[in-house]
């Protein structure tokens, strides 16, 4: 009994070691596993590191050769920044240099300014009356004398300024407007004008020349107005003006009818133009007074003439003789108050002897005009 137990005690011993040794076995298998995993990781971590360790000596060498660029660029930084000293030392040398050249170009610039100021306003006028006077000399007609007037050079300048060719300005009003505005309309006048295009640049002298012997002596087209207002003998005085840009050269050639002296200016006096005048022997009783009524139209502008628009009324002006052939002419001229634009001539019966050729321009064989002076009556 006591051996049976004995060995059934011996058994359960036994199979408690069993046990231990396979859990020994099982946990030994584990660490066999988890030795083969860290072996494996070790592995791994090994060929890890040995790429990180190409990696470095990659990067390393590439280091390497960015040291050896960025000291290649700091010496062609020190090459430019040697060379922007010497362009900056260069550069204020030429700006220098300039600032002389644009000092002499102003000079210069001013110089021919003031040439071509003197050209315009006085070599021009002298040509142009020249001319003038040789065609009146051949035709046995008086000398014109050549005067300054404000509106000529008005004119000139404001054609060359708007790019225009007309006897209108932008408004649609005749130049008797502007020759009273500027000068009083205290004369009998005429405007003449010219232009030329010259792609290759304006002569202002040659251009002044050929286009009053053109007004003179070509003037067909125009119905012979030019020709006959540059030889009329009632205009014994011009007022001559030009305006060029190079390309483009304007001509202004108003002739003036002046015989006498204003004892008592034209002017308006409420709705009357007024005025006394002493007229010279070269002029002969009656005088008239004729009056003209315009509203202005910029539809004017692509006229190739100019006028005083409708006549309202013609009036002999009451006169008296002072002696020695002189008269005193008295201008008392009534107008309506409607705003329109209105110009009163004011004409003597002249003691020349000559043809006009223009149509309608036959009066001038009969009249020299006294002024020609324009309102507007509001």
């Amino acid at each position: 009994m006591r051996a049976v137990v004995a060995v059934a005690v011996l058994l359960v011993a036994l199979t408690a070691v069993v046990l231990q040794y396979i859990n020994v076995v099982n946990q030994y298998a584990e660490c066999t596993v988890y030795a083969e995993r860290i072996k494996n990781m070790l592995k791994a971590s090994a060929e890890s590191v040995n790429t990180c360790r190409q990696k470095l000596a990659s990067v390393e060498a590439q280091l390497g050769e960015v040291v050896a660029e960025r000291d290649r660029l700091e010496v062609k930084v020190a090459l430019l920044q040697r060379q922007l000293v010497e362009m900056n030392a260069s550069l204020s040398h030429m700006q220098s240099l300039l600032n002389a050249e644009k000092t002499r170009a102003a000079s210069l610039g001013a110089a021919l300014s003031a040439a071509t100021s003197a050209l315009l306003r006085y070599e021009v006028p002298v040509k142009v009356v020249e001319e003038i006077n040789k065609a009146r000399a051949s035709m046995g007609l008086p000398q014109v004398k050549l005067i300054n007037l404000t509106t000529p050079w008005f004119r000139a300048a404001y054609l060359l300024q708007h790019g225009i060719f007309t006897h209108y300005d932008l408004e649609g009003r005749h130049p008797g407007y502007w020759f009273t505005k500027l000068d009083g309309g205290l004369y009998g006048f005429d405007e003449n004008i010219a232009r030329s295009i010259c792609p290759a640049g304006c002569n202002p002298l040659k251009e002044a020349v050929e286009n009053t012997r053109l007004m003179i002596y070509n003037n067909s087209a125009a119905g012979f107005a030019h020709r006959d207002s540059l030889l009329d003998p009632c205009n014994n005085h011009a007022a001559v003006a030009a305006a060029w840009d190079g390309g483009r050269f304007y001509l202004a050639v108003y002739m003036l009818s002046i015989h006498g002296i204003w004892m008592d200016p034209i002017k308006k006096d409420g709705e009357r133009v007024v005025g006394v005048y002493l007229a010279s022997p070269d002029l002969k009783p009656p005088f008239y007074a004729a009056v003209f009524k315009d509203m202005p139209s910029r539809a004017y502008l692509i006229r190739g003439f100019y006028g005083y628009g409708n006549q309202t009324g013609f009036y002999q002006l009451k006169h008296e003789p002072i002696g020695g052939g002189w008269h005193k002419v008295y201008i008392d001229v009534a107008l309506p108050n409607d705003g329109a634009l209105y110009t009163v001539v004011v004409l003597g019966t002249n003691n020349y002897t000559w043809t006009p050729l223009s149509p309608g321009g036959q009066w001038r064989a009969t009249f020299c005009r006294i002024a020609d002076y324009t309102v507007i009556n509001r």
